[in-house]
This record gives C-alpha cells, structure tokens and sequence, in this order.
C-alpha cells in the first residue's frame, strides 16, 4: 500500500527518485512505496576506485568510455554480471563496447550491484596493453580486483 512522512520531513525520504506525491488534507505527504525508482548506473571502472554513478543512461555511457583515455575499446567484451556476451563476435571495438554498455545498462534496470560483479581479467589486461594502468596497477587487480589508489 502506501506510507507517509509529514510534509516538512519530505525532503529527508531517501531513495524515492520518482515518488507520487500527493499532499492529503491533513498535510501529510504521501509516497508509493511500490512505485519503481529510476536505475542508477554505477561507473563500468569501478574496480578503478570510480565513485561516479549516474541516473542518466547517456552521461553514464559517456564517463565509462573516458576511461579508455581515447583508445578504441576492446573488440573482445564480456558481461561481468552473466555470460551472455562471453560466445559473441562483433565487427569492431565501438561495436563490441556498445553492445557490453546496452547489456550491462540492463543489468542495472533489473538492480544488479557493482557489489555482485565478478572481475573482468580480460578488461584488466585490455587496460593494460594500451597503457591505462601500470604493471603494479595490472598486479593488484589480478589479486585483489580493486585497486585501492585510482590511476
């Protein structure tokens, strides 16, 4: 059903990015707890010490790809979520790149986490190999999965 906050403790309610609001005449403020927020996207590069999420699908798509720094991405891509896209073969790296941005997007619609990722070994060396990351960096990403210090 519904839940209720005053009107004047409104804009501490976290979480509720796309609430009804209807004001009763009691002045209270109402909220559907069953309506659906929007995704939010966290950045692709998270295990980059990333902290930028997104609601907005296009600036996410966009931030993601800056972290390439200007190479072409990866014709070889795979979901760090499932498998789904591990047995596909794409013409190129911006076909390739665009079809892991449209899948994993999905991902985020239906709630998955950066928290339920599994690492991507053939992003981490990709990083590597145009020199985005260091050896140490390559290292601690193999062993740990993060990298605690950003590059």
């Amino acid at each position: 059903t519904d839940s209720s906050v005053y009107t004047d403790d409104a804009g501490r309610v976290t979480g509720y990015s796309s609430a009804i609001h209807e004001a009763d005449y009691e002045d209270v403020l109402r909220y559907d707890i069953f309506q659906p927020r929007a995704p939010r996207f966290p950045c692709c590069f998270y295990f980059l010490s990333c902290p930028y999420w997104s609601y907005n699908i296009n600036d996410w798509k966009t931030h993601c790809r800056s972290h390439l720094h200007w190479n072409l991405p990866p014709s070889k891509v795979q979901c760090p979520y499932c498998d789904a896209l591990g047995s596909q073969r794409f013409t190129n790296g911006a076909e390739a790149w665009e079809a892991r941005m449209h899948h994993i997007a999905d991902h985020h619609i239906r709630g998955a986490r950066v928290e339920q990722a599994r690492p991507d070994f053939g992003l981490f060396n990709y990083l590597w190999q145009v020199r985005v990351i260091s050896n140490a960096q390559l290292h601690e990403l193999r062993q740990n999965h993060i990298l605690l210090n950003p590059p």
